[in-house]
Order: C-alpha cells, then sequence, then structure tokens
C-alpha cells in the first residue's frame, strides 16, 4: 500500500482514505477500462424491472 502510495504522490493522515485515494489515482492514470478489467463489484447494484443488475449510479 506504502509503496503504491508514493509512486502516486499521495500522503496519508487522519483525513485521508488511503485506499480511495489509490483507487482514484490508479483509475484517473489508466483509464476506467483498467479499472473495470479489476472486476471489483459495484456498490451501487439494484435490481431492474427486467430482473438484470444495473448500477443504479452509471452513466452512460
Amino acid at each position: 500500500m506504502s509503496r503504491s502510495a508514493q509512486v502516486f504522490g499521495i500522503k496519508s493522515d487522519a483525513d485521508t482514505n488511503l485506499r480511495v485515494l489509490l483507487a482514484l489515482a490508479f483509475r484517473t492514470h489508466y483509464g476506467d477500462r483498467a479499472f473495470d478489467q479489476l472486476n471489483v463489484p459495484c456498490a451501487h447494484m439494484v435490481m431492474g424491472p427486467d430482473g438484470r443488475s444495473l448500477c443504479d449510479r452509471h452513466v452512460d
């Protein structure tokens, strides 16, 4: 964790969530496609009207 934070120049303190900043830095640096390839499930999934899971915050 700390090595990754150093690569992106992120400093940790009491008000800084290091994991969130690393995720944002990764996504900013590598783009959404690389982030999507991590296969991390969306935390905003809801059941759609057709019974499929949809992200209620995703914008196309």
